[in-house]
């Protein structure tokens, strides 16, 4: 087994690879910029009719440039507000735009080169998805010893902001069964299916023999390859609560006081309905399961709480601005909380040190680079950060007293609606332990995902490991290489990190070492590290993961610590929104909830935490808010700065637009 030191000196001089390839890929996108700006001053007619182009970094050097759908307008300096679409952000305007292909840090291993799924280095077939869930990952009880639910239930929505995949309804998938059964690869161009084997202890017996995945929505780029799209926007901005594009925004607020929409019971605010009757938010996965759905009142409500709080402290501010403001807040605490409490836990305290990953405690960052490609990874979308579904929990509590609230899969997601469930799952959340990262995945989620009241559904570990396939994700063996682990030429080069009873499995299931999917071999790697501060998750994913969240927080002109023009908060607001915490949060907005573990994500005696009441929590003064005696001039060039956005979005107050809907899958 490696130590603990050398995984650490090998993640950081992986991240450090990363960093520098990225930086030289970003000036060949600036240069390009350049030349883009040269031809559109001399052709601008001609431009006005083309498309713009994003351009990708990659750690292999290959260019994923590829068209965008839409040319945003951008002024001529950044705006105020960052634009909800994720437009104008950087000098290449559509970089981080939602709807825009994913960037990659390796180069894709599609079997033909352009789309098909990846396939064996000796061309034999990869093992069914589903044989290699039943082989690897079963259903064993392996509680965290250091955070909870809660840190599970955050872990997804942090997902939820950063990546969509563009496809619909899984229900709907059941099509794709016949339609690649006699393709190549067992896949076509919209299709692939996972065979479930004879001897398969579950599906088997309710008549099951295959589960169709509906691949996700690509595009041909510059390099000749398909490129998966991103539906919401690259950046960490609360685009789950705001949406990710104008019209849906727009129809998420409430039109007055710079609120958001609200369903009113008992007297307390709750999520909307959308046109079907759903829990309405801006991701259309808030109705996957009960948490989610319970977090998202929960920051809804506080979207709101500091609208009413603006407002009355400014009377004198319009809708627009009292929305703007109080959105601004919201996500700097959702970025503050992210990066200061929550992602130390999942990659280690050290990690986050290294890479000056924690928001500055007091003043401005400098940490912002325009170099830093802030967009989200196809290898992090689609396997690194899909380890979370390890956590997951079988069932869920009610309550801190571990009431058994049902099985994640059967507790709906509008119970929230009723009285006191918020509460009840927040709490349950808060004090059950999550499940080891680790191979081990829980029988629900494996076998009964969406099943909407049948005795069966989906497998989503499965349907992870075809996602890699389909996205055309090397293998572990690539990503050890990429992470600074020695390649292995042989089964026994996997032992530093893999026992020799899941190397058996993996020997009887694959036909080269080569052929191991990234997601499989890095949910098998041990943990050198086990201390109550170390990366709760495995080498190979650490080392994506931090690169990421890196350049999500360098390559993000709007990161709430900044001290860029227009658009930063004061020094005293910034005291007052460092205040936050995750515990706070929830006692804001959940009225009857009086006591809390000041650590919201740990379980109780970990790094002694414990059990705090609501009201000894430090909580947001909005004073510094307060805008006392500004300048007829001050108030012209706000209302001047408004403007432009209040137009457009009073335009897009039309019909609501069907939207594409993409799952955990």
């Amino acid at each position: 087994m490696v130590s603990s030191r050398t995984v650490l000196r090998c993640t950081a001089a992986a991240v450090l690879v990363l960093a520098m390839v990225h930086a030289t890929e970003a000036q060949r996108l600036r240069s390009r910029s350049q030349q883009q700006q040269q031809r559109q001053q001399q052709q601008q007619q001609q431009q006005q009719q083309q498309q713009t182009s994003s351009s990708s970094s990659t750690a292999s050097g290959v260019d994923t440039s590829c068209p965008a759908a839409r040319s945003p307008r951008c002024q001529a300096v950044p705006p105020q507000y960052r634009p909800v679409d994720g437009s104008c952000h950087k000098a290449d305007r559509v970089l981080g735009m939602s709807g825009t292909p994913y960037t990659r840090i390796r180069r894709p291993n599609y079997a033909d080169g352009v789309h098909a799924p990846r396939a064996g280095v000796t061309r034999a077939a990869l093992p069914s998805p589903r044989e290699v869930v039943n082989r690897l990952h079963p259903d064993v009880d392996v509680p965290n010893p250091v955070v909870n639910h809660f840190f599970m239930n955050w872990g997804q929505l942090v997902a939820h902001d950063i990546t969509l995949l563009d496809t619909n309804f899984p229900e709907a998938n059941s099509a794709c069964c016949a339609q690649a059964a006699r393709a190549a690869n067992r896949a076509t161009d919209s299709c692939a299916r996972i065979d479930i084997p004879a001897n398969d202890p579950f599906f088997r017996r309710h008549g099951v023999t295959c589960l169709g995945v509906e691949r996700s929505g690509s595009q041909i780029c510059e390099a000749r390859h398909h490129e998966q799209r991103n539906m919401v926007t690259h950046y960490m901005d609360a685009s789950h609560v705001y949406g990710s594009d104008t019209a849906k925004a727009q129809r998420l607020r409430a039109g007055q006081g710079g609120r958001l929409r609200v369903r009113t019971i008992n007297g307390e605010e709750h999520l909307p309905a959308d046109e079907q009757g759903d829990l309405f938010a801006g991701d259309v996965r808030v109705v996957v399961t009960a948490m989610l759905s319970a977090v998202h009142t929960v920051l809804l409500r506080e979207h709101n709480r500091l609208a009413r709080g603006l407002a009355t402290i400014n009377p004198q501010w319009g809708d627009e601005r009292l929305y703007q403001e109080a959105r601004r807040i919201v996500i700097a605490q959702w970025q503050l909380i992210t990066y200061r409490d929550w992602l130390p836990w999942l990659i280690g305290a050290d990690a986050v040190s290294r890479n000056n990953l924690r928001p500055a405690q007091s003043g401005y960052s400098q940490a912002y680079s325009a170099q830093t490609d802030p967009r989200t990874a196809n290898d992090f979308a689609a396997a690194a950060f899909r380890s979370f579904h390890s956590l997951i929990q079988n069932n869920i509590w009610f309550g801190r007293s571990g009431r058994q609230g049902g099985t994640v899969v059967d507790v709906p997601a509008d119970i929230v609606l009723r009285s006191g469930m918020v509460q009840a799952v927040v709490e349950g959340m808060l004090y059950q332990p999550s499940q080891e990262q680790d191979q081990f995945m829980a029988d629900q989620i494996k076998n009964r995902m969406f099943a909407n009241g049948r005795a069966f559904g989906g497998d989503l570990i499965a349907t992870d490991i075809m996602r890699g396939r389909e996205h055309g994700l090397p293998s572990y063996n690539d990503y050890r290489q990429t992470c600074g682990l020695r390649r292995a030429s042989n089964w026994q080069g996997f032992s530093d990190l893999i026992s020799q009873r899941n190397i058996q499995i993996l020997q009887s299931l694959y036909a080269h070492p080569d052929d191991v999917d990234y997601y499989v071999g890095g949910l098998l790697e041990r943990r050198s590290d086990t201390s109550a501060t170390a990366s709760i998750t495995s080498p190979v994913f650490q080392c994506i993961v931090v690169d990421q969240f890196r350049r999500y927080k360098e390559g993000d002109p709007y990161f709430f610590d900044l001290a860029g023009p227009g658009q930063r908060f004061s020094p005293a607001q910034l005291q007052e929104i460092r205040k936050q915490t995750a515990s706070k949060l929830m006692c804001d907005n959940i009225p009857a909830l009086n006591v809390v573990p000041r650590n919201a994500f740990l379980k109780i005696g970990v790094q002694g935490n414990s059990n705090v009441q609501c009201s000894q929590l430090p909580g947001l003064d909005l004073t510094p808010w307060r805008e006392g005696g500004s300048s007829t001039q001050q108030r012209s060039q706000q209302q001047q700065q408004q403007q432009p956005c209040e137009q457009a979005q009073q335009a897009s107050r039309q019909q609501p637009q069907q939207q594409r809907r993409s799952w955990w899958g």
